[in-house]
């Protein structure tokens, strides 16, 4: 819990599974808009026009091929958040170990879920301390506290192994909203 507020979603039932889809009211707050697409082969990219401090961001990985494709966002010289997809464990593995000021750690910095799907896509939402993803449209859900410093801000996309990645960053902004 830690004090963790989640954003508004809607819940349904698809064939047993319970899906959490952010409501599309969200879509409002959306401001400053960079997409970016790469081909990785066992490498890492920093994406340098994905700057936002607090931002939504879709993510797609598609022809994978490989053990391992993820994300590392609120990323800097002395920290790191990652979230990725191992293939030869069948998991999704959020990794908060390395998130700037470490908090309720009793309760496990690494949280992770089954998963075994062809395609991969994350819709992200991060503000200032909580971050939020939602995967393959509200399949898994993963809400979490991370307090990094201001300075540690980059998103980078990798892969062992072989992926197609299609990325949107929109900067949040909150002033129509109020």
């Amino acid at each position: 819990w830690a004090h963790c507020l989640t954003i508004p979603r809607e819940l349904s039932l698809q064939n047993g599974q319970l899906y959490q889809r952010p409501v599309p009211e969200l879509a409002a707050l959306r401001g400053k808009e960079v997409t970016k697409a790469m081909t990785l082969d066992n490498e890492t990219i920093v994406v340098e026009d994905f700057t936002a401090r607090t931002y939504e961001l879709k993510v797609a990985f598609n022809d994978i091929n490989g053990t391992r494709v993820g994300l590392a966002f609120r990323q800097g010289a002395e920290e790191v958040t990652t979230f990725y997809y191992d293939l030869v464990a069948k998991k999704l593995v959020f990794d908060r170990s390395q998130t700037g000021k470490s908090v309720t750690d009793e309760y496990g910095t690494i949280r992770q879920c089954d998963f075994s799907e062809e395609t991969l896509t994350i819709q992200l939402f991060m503000d200032e301390s909580s971050v939020e993803i939602f995967v393959n449209d509200g399949l898994e859900v993963f809400t979490a506290r991370i307090y990094s410093q201001l300075d540690q801000n980059q998103v980078a996309f990798f892969a062992d192994g072989q992926a197609s990645v299609t990325a949107t960053q929109w900067e949040i902004s909150n002033k129509e909203a109020i």
